[in-house]
């Protein structure tokens, strides 16, 4: 299915996480290092949104800010293509979060499961290979 095809289904036209990128960071940090970052991001990943919704509906916006701050930089370090921008969104504009919030993080939700789904493609070896897993 072509990109354009892709977005009349609904379907994301391009990947959630940008491999290229994730390949340059291996090369950087190494195989190891990068697996073990990966694990860690995605045993936090939903637990840090629902902390996002929590700060969120406290109208605790220094706590809101701290842990979008947190998923945007680890998101953007992995190569997660749209997931950083739809976070800093958010992390912009306090005064809508009651506006944005359900929509938007419904939509940060479907998005990091993408990125959760190829990311585990990544650690199950299907996604980069194995070329620096001496590293």
């Amino acid at each position: 299915m072509g990109a354009m095809e892709a977005a009349r289904h609904g379907a994301p036209a391009r990947p959630a996480v940008d491999l290229e990128r994730l390949a340059r960071v291996r090369s950087e940090v190494g195989d190891r290092t990068l697996r073990r970052y990966a694990r860690a991001y995605l045993d936090l990943l939903f637990a840090r949104i629902e902390r996002i919704e929590q700060a969120m509906a406290a109208a605790d916006a220094a706590e809101a800010r701290r842990i979008m701050f947190d998923l945007r930089v680890s998101s953007d370090m992995l190569g997660a293509a749209r997931l950083p921008r739809m976070i800093a969104k958010l992390e912009s504009s306090p005064q809508s979060w009651v506006a944005l919030s359900a929509a938007h993080l419904r939509g940060v939700r479907r998005e990091a499961r993408r990125v959760a789904t190829e990311l585990g493609r990544y650690l199950d070896g299907n996604g980069l290979g194995h070329a620096a897993a001496g590293r």
